[in-house]
């Protein structure tokens, strides 16, 4: 039988946001590999992806009582875990390949500064961050992200390449 998925505990987000959990789902291993198929168009792309996949958990915060953040700008955080590194490697470059997909002729860059890969657009930021075998997607305005990164690495000093900071 299948092994059931690992427990993945809800990311904490600065009290100063006021941001409550509204909804949370998992897409599952079956749930990945459609995903990536469909948004890339390579179905061996999708098996990869989904290979490996040991849990994940995907949240969505809105603006809760005394926040400052309007109406439809909240979180979606994805967190995902896989058995081994190289699988989450796999994911994460899949992951990358359907953003791309999705923004055609934009491109992710490294973070440098925070690790990881982000995709900065006017109405959105769109960052995975890898911290061993577990991959985080994270899609918040871009003054969300500010906020989230308040407390990361300290400048000057660049993360190894393929390393990303956990999520707090």
């Amino acid at each position: 039988p299948p092994a059931p998925p690992v427990e993945i505990l809800e990311p904490s987000l600065p009290a100063s946001l006021a941001l409550s959990p509204v909804d949370r789902d998992s897409l599952g291993e079956q749930g990945i590999i459609a995903l990536v198929s469909l948004l890339t168009g390579k179905d061996n792309l999708g098996l990869i992806a989904g290979d490996g996949w040991a849990g994940d958990l995907l949240w969505r915060f809105e603006p809760g009582p005394g926040s400052t953040t309007k109406a439809g700008d909240g979180a979606t955080i994805w967190v995902t875990q896989w058995t081994t590194d190289k699988d989450a490697d796999d994911f994460s470059y899949a992951l990358n390949r359907c953003v791309m997909a999705r923004f055609p002729g934009e491109s992710m860059e490294d973070d440098r500064q925070r690790g990881g890969q982000v995709l900065r657009r006017a109405d959105r930021v769109y960052r995975i961050e890898r911290t061993g075998a577990q991959v985080v997607l994270r899609v918040v305005p871009p003054a969300i992200d500010a906020k989230l990164g308040s407390d990361t690495k300290k400048k000057g000093s660049a993360p190894p390449q393929g390393s990303a900071k956990k999520l707090t």
